[in-house]
């Protein structure tokens, strides 16, 4: 489509109407030292309406050259018989060509598409002629994403929150969605934790009839998340373990008696009983350390005089 060329002031563009808006970078800085240096090298792409002049292509470039207190800008001007379609593919597709875009980018290029593409299927061929090749299950993941608060897409642009975590989140209602990507959002774990933590939170919302917000403000867990004396990792992995005895009792409690019975067998390093994983597996390990034939032969002796203790048999029959 071919754009005609010409000075615009830049106080008729509207630069509030973000309709075509793809990029996420908000940062002008190097480009207006860029302009101010060499010029605008590329002109912005706009459509005239009644009464303004809406950005297409560009909204950094003029964003820009505002910020250098110019008055008019040189931008191609698409004819009277470009249609919002028209634009939209223009926008998608000069953004795709000019770098990766990220998944906000993304997904905001599949959503403007989406108001003239219903069908996933068209919607994927009208993505791929853009630039953008999706897959329709790729294609459900990426739509939303543009729509969730800022907070939550700038920790899916630095990486924090996964793609995988995002789909996740679409989920839940706005309160819940907000409280739990705050907490995702401060402490960063692997993708593992996060779905751990995430699935008992709503595995003991649900048991408990509590919301979600409710259920993270309760005092346990408020002052946990408030200590600033302990380190981020120290902290998930107490916010684990407390969700664990809140949503599994029946085991935790069984670990604690364990745990009560190895104490009065009286192992002491370099000797450990190890339980199996919340107690489901039927192996216990028992570790050893020593340096020596005579620390071995202490060992073998203190381990000789626990084998046949009453606590042993309760402990590896799982009597408690």
């Amino acid at each position: 489509m071919t754009c005609s060329s010409v000075c615009v002031p830049i106080s008729a563009v509207d630069g509030n109407d973000t309709t075509f808006q793809i990029s996420t970078d908000r940062n002008t800085a190097d480009l207006a030292r860029s302009i101010s240096a060499v010029g605008l090298l590329v002109p912005p792409t706009l459509m005239r309406t009644e009464d303004r002049l809406v950005i297409v292509n560009g909204f950094r470039r003029i964003a820009a050259c505002r910020s250098l207190n110019q008055t008019t800008v040189s931008a191609g001007i698409l004819p009277a018989t470009a249609t919002p379609r028209d634009c939209a593919e223009m926008a998608v597709a000069e953004n795709a060509l000019q770098r990766p875009l990220n998944l906000i980018e993304r997904s905001r290029a599949l959503s403007l598409l989406s108001v003239y593409y219903e069908d996933t299927a068209d919607l994927a061929a009208a993505s791929a002629k853009c630039g953008i090749p999706e897959s329709p299950p790729m294609i459900r993941k990426l739509r939303g994403l543009c729509r969730l608060s800022p907070g939550i897409q700038a920790g899916i642009i630095d990486g924090t929150l996964s793609l995988a975590m995002a789909s996740e989140l679409q989920r839940f209602d706005e309160a819940e969605r907000e409280v739990l990507a705050k907490l995702l959002l401060t402490f960063r774990m692997s993708l593992g934790k996060q779905r751990e933590i995430l699935t008992m939170i709503e595995e003991i919302s649900r048991r408990e009839g509590l919301s979600i917000p409710e259920l993270l403000r309760t005092p346990t867990i408020t002052s946990l998340l408030a200590d600033d004396d302990t380190e981020p990792n120290v902290k998930v992995g107490r916010l684990r373990e407390l969700l664990k005895r809140r949503r599994y009792p029946a085991i935790q409690k069984s670990e604690e008696q364990a745990t009560a019975l190895i104490r009065a067998l009286g192992l002491k390093n370099p000797m450990k009983l190890v339980l199996p994983p919340n107690l489901e597996g039927e192996t216990f390990s028992l570790t050893l350390r020593f340096r020596n034939i005579a620390e071995l032969r202490h060992l073998h002796h203190t381990l000789g005089k626990i084998i046949d203790r009453p606590e042993l048999d309760r402990l590896l029959s799982k009597d408690f």
